[in-house]
């Protein structure tokens, strides 16, 4: 995988489930870089099951290999199903990006609600965008701050998962 391949998986994963009705907001990303780097320890995992509608399935690893007052040193691996898994990659992000790849525009419907995936039952806030690639619903657990746990995209109207946490190891 190349770097800049890398980075594009981080982006999206550290940027829905059903929830109340929804009510517009400002442009705001769901943590600030503060709550992300306070809920980071080294050794915090991430396991997410990526099932997009147009390529293959895999599952990606991301591991907060180092972390510090700045930023993060992750290690992201990807396993395409049927496939051996991939070599770690490493990247390297400050806290303000983590923060910014949550950022939702101003048109982004905000909600709060439970929302439950494989790495268990939280309470989510969830933005559902729209754009001309059609809309996309990301939740965010508020109790593990970082980047979504599910996302999902509407085709035919239906939602679609294509993203979501399997696992979510704490570190420390």
């Amino acid at each position: 995988m190349s770097r800049g391949a890398l980075r594009a998986v981080a982006a999206l994963l550290l940027v829905g489930c059903g929830a109340p009705a929804p009510t517009p907001t400002a442009p705001r990303a769901p943590f600030s870089a503060a709550e992300i780097r306070d809920a980071s320890a080294p050794g915090r995992t991430y396991v997410q099951r990526l099932t997009p509608p147009d390529g293959p399935a895999s599952t990606v690893t991301i591991r907060f290999a180092e972390v510090d007052a700045r930023g993060a040193t992750l290690e992201i691996s990807a396993t395409p199903d049927g496939g051996p898994a991939g070599p770690a990659q490493r990247a390297q992000l400050t806290w303000a990006d983590f923060e910014s790849h949550g950022v939702q525009p101003p048109a982004a419907i905000r909600s709060e609600g439970p929302c439950e995936v494989p790495a268990g039952r939280f309470d989510c806030v969830v933005f559902v965008v729209e754009s001309e690639a059609g809309r996309q619903r990301s939740s965010f657990a508020r109790q593990i701050p970082g980047m979504p746990v599910r996302i999902e995209r509407e085709i035919d109207g239906r939602w679609i998962t294509v993203a979501v946490v399997e696992r979510h190891t704490p570190g420390g």
